[in-house]
């Protein structure tokens, strides 16, 4: 009995360790002053081809977490509003019922840090045509 828990454990534990699962595409994000910022998008659907970071002539207003029309209808930027303070961040995209979920986790530094806002943008290349309507965002910066 003590060998099935202790299997169940190390499987567990095993799976926690792992990268999620599907395609991984990795940017990195700057802006002149600030450190990079490492970028993971883990993509379960199958339909992106590559990220970088987007340079918006005029953004859109970011509260939190965004998603606008990139320069064409297979590409989409991703911005959020982040701060001095994040050490990395990570991205999902999966498929719903509906369409599309995309989630942000950001992962900060510790200590104390200058509380100003740095808008984040990234761009993703898919395989076919998303309409953003269909992606629901979650996470924030």
């Amino acid at each position: 009995m003590r060998a099935a828990g202790a299997a169940v454990i190390v499987a567990i534990l095993l799976a926690a360790c792992l990268p999620p699962p599907g395609r991984q595409f990795q940017a990195t994000l700057g802006i002149a002053g600030d450190e990079p910022l490492p970028v993971t998008l883990g993509d379960q659907t199958g339909l992106v081809e590559g990220i970088e970071p987007a340079w918006l002539d005029h953004p859109p207003p970011v509260s939190s977490l965004t998603l606008a029309s990139g320069r064409s209808p297979r590409e989409f930027v991703v911005l959020w509003l982040g701060g001095h303070c994040d050490n990395e961040a990570n991205l999902s995209l999966t498929t719903t019922a509906s369409g599309y979920a995309m989630h942000l986790d950001v992962r900060r530094k510790s200590g104390s840090c200058p509380g100003a806002g740095v808008v984040r943008s990234l761009r993703i290349e898919l395989s076919k045509p998303v309409d953003p309507n269909t992606v629901t965002l979650s996470g924030e910066g």
